[in-house]
């Protein structure tokens, strides 16, 4: 599954409501601090909300250390833009 979300881009465009029940609730939420490139820990229900991350264990590396499927949400249509696995 996560190959296809990531390679295939089935999430660009979604709505944070649609990834929520693609998906499930996020482990993780952040907003956008400022004009920086950092994140900062928010409530999942807040509309500030531009990031949603997502434990990964499907993959090997993953087995190791704790990564993240990062949901990036463009602050203007609130629809996804971007998404990446962090390590």
């Amino acid at each position: 599954m996560l190959p296809d979300l990531t390679e295939r881009g089935l999430l660009i465009g979604r709505t944070r409501t649609e990834v929520a029940e693609l998906l499930g609730k996020p482990d993780m939420c952040g907003a956008a601090n400022g004009d920086e490139p950092t994140v900062v820990p928010a409530n999942c229900s807040d509309e500030k909300v531009n990031w949603y991350g997502y434990n990964v264990v499907t993959i090997p590396r993953c087995y190791f250390w704790k990564c993240y499927l990062n949901v990036n949400f463009d602050p203007g249509t609130n629809r996804v833009e971007g998404i990446a696995v962090s390590d």
